[in-house]
């Protein structure tokens, strides 16, 4: 009698565990059914930019300038470059 109540119970908790395995397939095919009819659409078209945002030139040749014109100006006043 207790092999029989053990065997029953395990099969029990089988059963169980396979209902519960069922009912979560059944949810993830459902959620997938209602996701394949999801449409995406924009809200706002995209804007062009009026200018670009970058490299800003007029900063990068200014820096250029300065790291240029500024040592050579240093080392000739110092007498190096005569």
């Amino acid at each position: 009698m207790v092999a029989l109540t053990r065997d029953y119970d395990t099969l029990q908790v089988t059963y169980r565990e396979l209902l519960a395995k069922s009912e979560n397939s059944k949810m993830a095919a459902s959620l997938e059914q209602r996701q394949i009819g999801e449409r995406f659409r924009l809200l706002d078209a995209p804007r062009v930019p009026l200018r670009p945002h970058s490299p800003n030139r007029l900063k990068i040749n200014a820096i250029g300038t300065m790291a240029g014109v500024g040592p050579g100006t240093g080392a000739h006043h110092a007498g190096v470059l005569s």
